[in-house]
C-alpha cells in the first residue's frame, strides 16, 4: 500500500482510495499511476510509459495525455501547480508527492464505515463499464458467485463511488423470494419508487412515457384511495399485458438516461419474477443510445422458480458486446491477510489467514462471521482504538469452526432436500469423493447424483470439482473446507448415516473379495 496526501494506492489490486472510499480509475489509468509511483522522483518518457501500459500493442502517444488527465482529475491535481504529477515537454512525467511508510497505510476504519478490500480488479471492470455508459453506450453488468461471496458489497461500493464522482441517478430494486403470489415486476416498481423519492423530476417522465406504471403509485397521482395493481391484470387476457408495460418501462428508462447517467441495480436477480426477467431482456435487446448501466447480482441457485429462464437470459446476454460478466472468486490467503490487517491493524492477527481460508473456503461472509465470533466471545477485544488478543493463537484457531456453525446451519437449511441428502452422504464418504461413492451411500443412481454434484459445485457453496489426474480418470469432488464435511456429517440423521456406511462397507467388501 502506498500513501500520499489523503490517498492510498494498492499496487497489487491497482486501486486508489481516499480514506475508506474508492476513487474510480480505469485499468490503464491505474497501471500508469502504478508506474509513476514506482518511478517516483524520476522522469518517465512517453515511450517508456507506452511500453509499460500497452505492452506489445501499438497505440497513439496522445493516449498517455488522456490517462494523465484522468489521474489528475481523480487526485484533484492542478496542472499549473502540481502536487502529485509534474510534466515537462521532452522529458515526460514524474510523480513528485512524498510517499509515507507502508505501515502507516493500514488503519481501523470507523465503526460506521464499510470495510471493502480485495476486489480492485472487479471494481475496475465496473468503472470501465460506467465510462462507456457516460458516452451513451449502455451496458448490462452481472456480478455472479455463490452466496456470501461479496456481490452486493461490490455493487454497493461501486454505487458509492458513482454518487461521489458525478451527478447520476441510482435506481435500486430488491428481488425477493415470496412465499405466496409473486407480484409481477415488483423489483422494477421498487426501483422506481426509491428513485422517485430522491429525484422529483422522475415523475413527469413517468407520466409522459409510462402512464400505466404511474397508475401503480396512487400517492404520486394524489389519489390515496386508488387500488394498486392486481397481479391478474398482468396475466394473459388481463387489462394490461406484460409486453405493453415492458415497452413503456424501456421507453421511460431511456428517457431517464438520455442526459444523466442512470444505474439500475437489481439485487439478488436469481429471485426475479418472470415479468422482470422479460423486462431486462427487452431492455438489453434495444440499441437506442442511453447512458444506462443495468447492474445485477445473482448467485444462480437452481431451486428458484425461474432459474432456467434466467440461465437462458444470461446465456443470451453473453453473446452481446454490451454485456459485462463479473464472476467473483473465493478469497485467497493473501486477500484474507489484507482484510485482517485493515480491520485489526498490520500484523495483529494475519497469522490466522491460512486457517481462515481453510475453514471458510475463502467465502467473505463466512470470514466475517468467524471473526465477529472471535470478537463476540471476547477473544479479540478493542480498547481505546487498539486491539488485543485475549487468548493464545491455537485457541483462536480452535474456536473458528464453532463460530461458523450457525451460518453453516442456515446454509444447509436453505438447501433443496435432495441436495442435502446427497451432500450428507458425501460427507460420510469423506472430504474427497466420487459420484459413484455418493450414489452408493445414498442408494441413488450414479447419473442422477452426478447432476446434483455438478450443479452444487457450479453454485460454489459447499463443494468443488477436483481436476482429474488424467483424461481417462473419473471426475471427483471435494468439500471446499473439511469443516463443511464435518458439519454436514454432524447434521445428518443417524439412521441415514448408518445405512450409508453399511452400503459403502458392502461395496468395499465385494471389491476386496474380487481382488
Amino acid at each position: 500500500m502506498q500513501t500520499f496526501g489523503p490517498f492510498h494506492f494498492d499496487p497489487a489490486e491497482r486501486t486508489l482510495w481516499r480514506g475508506n472510499s474508492s476513487v474510480p480509475l480505469t485499468r490503464k489509468a491505474s497501471a500508469l499511476l502504478n508506474c509513476l509511483i514506482e518511478g517516483r522522483g524520476s522522469w518517465l518518457s512517453k515511450p517508456a510509459i507506452m511500453a509499460a501500459v500497452w505492452p506489445d500493442t501499438h497505440v497513439h502517444p496522445d493516449n498517455v495525455k488522456v490517462l494523465v488527465r484522468e489521474i489528475r482529475v481523480a487526485l484533484g491535481d492542478d496542472f499549473h501547480a502540481p502536487r502529485y504529477i509534474q510534466s515537462e515537454p521532452g522529458r515526460g512525467y514524474m510523480f513528485v508527492a512524498e510517499l509515507q511508510r507502508e505501515e502507516a497505510t493500514v488503519s481501523t476504519p470507523p465503526r460506521d464505515a464499510p470495510l471493502f478490500i480485495n476486489r480492485g480488479t472487479e471494481l475496475a471492470q465496473l468503472n470501465e463499464a460506467f465510462d462507456s455508459v457516460r458516452a451513451s453506450d449502455r451496458r448490462i453488468v452481472f456480478i455472479t458467485g455463490p452466496s456470501g461471496i461479496g456481490k452486493t458489497a461490490l455493487a454497493d461500493t461501486f454505487i458509492r463511488t458513482v454518487r461521489s464522482t458525478i451527478p447520476a441517478r441510482i435506481a435500486y430494486g430488491q428481488c425477493l423470494l415470496h412465499s405466496g403470489t409473486v407480484e409481477p415486476l415488483y423489483p422494477l416498481f421498487d426501483a422506481i419508487e426509491r428513485l422517485g423519492r430522491e429525484c422529483p423530476d422522475v415523475l413527469p417522465l413517468l407520466a409522459e412515457h409510462a402512464p400505466s406504471w404511474l397508475q401503480q403509485f396512487p400517492r404520486w397521482r394524489g389519489d390515496s384511495h386508488a387500488a394498486p395493481l392486481d397481479p391478474s391484470d398482468l396475466a394473459e387476457g388481463g387489462g394490461l399485458t406484460n409486453a405493453a408495460m415492458i415497452e413503456e418501462f424501456c421507453v421511460f428508462v431511456e428517457a431517464l438516461a438520455r442526459e444523466t447517467p442512470l444505474v439500475l441495480c437489481l439485487d439478488d436477480f436469481q429471485l426475479a419474477d418472470a415479468a422482470t426477467i422479460n423486462a431486462l431482456e427487452a431492455l438489453a435487446l434495444r440499441d437506442t443510445p442511453a447512458k444506462l448501466l443495468v447492474l445485477g447480482t445473482a448467485s444462480l441457485p437452481h431451486a428458484t422458480p425461474h432459474a432456467q429462464r434466467l440461465q437462458r437470459l444470461l446465456a443470451m446476454l453473453r453473446t452481446r458486446p454490451a454485456t459485462v460478466s463479473v464472476p467473483l472468486e473465493p478469497l485467497t490467503e493473501r486477500n484474507i491477510a489484507r482484510y485482517l490487517d485493515a480491520r485489526f491493524g498490520a500484523g495483529f492477527v494475519s497469522f490466522l489467514a491460512p486457517q481462515i481460508r481453510e475453514a471458510t473456503a475463502g467465502n467473505p461472509r463466512l470470514m466475517v462471521v468467524a471473526l465477529d465470533g472471535l470478537v463476540e466471545r471476547g477473544l479479540l477485544s478493542e480498547a481505546e482504538g487498539s486491539w488485543r488478543r485475549e487468548a493464545a493463537s491455537d485457541v483462536l484457531v480452535g474456536v473458528l469452526s464453532e463460530c461458523l456453525r450457525p451460518a453453516l446451519g442456515r446454509q444447509i437449511d436453505d438447501l433443496d432436500p435432495v441436495d442435502r441428502v446427497v451432500l450428507e452422504c458425501a460427507a460420510v464418504v469423506g472430504s474427497d469423493f466420487s459420484a459413484d461413492q455418493v450414489g452408493t451411500a445414498a442408494d441413488r443412481p450414479q447419473t442422477a447424483v452426478s447432476k446434483h454434484l455438478d450443479r452444487l459445485a457450479a453454485e460454489g457453496g459447499f463443494i468443488q470439482i477436483r481436476r482429474p489426474a488424467s483424461r481417462s480418470a473419473d471426475r471427483t469432488y471435494r468439500f471446499g473446507s473439511p469443516i463443511f464435511a464435518r458439519f454436514l456429517a454432524d447434521q445428518a440423521p443417524a439412521l441415514q448415516q448408518i445405512r450409508a456406511i453399511q452400503r459403502l462397507g458392502r461395496i468395499a467388501e465385494l471389491t476386496a473379495r474380487r481382488a
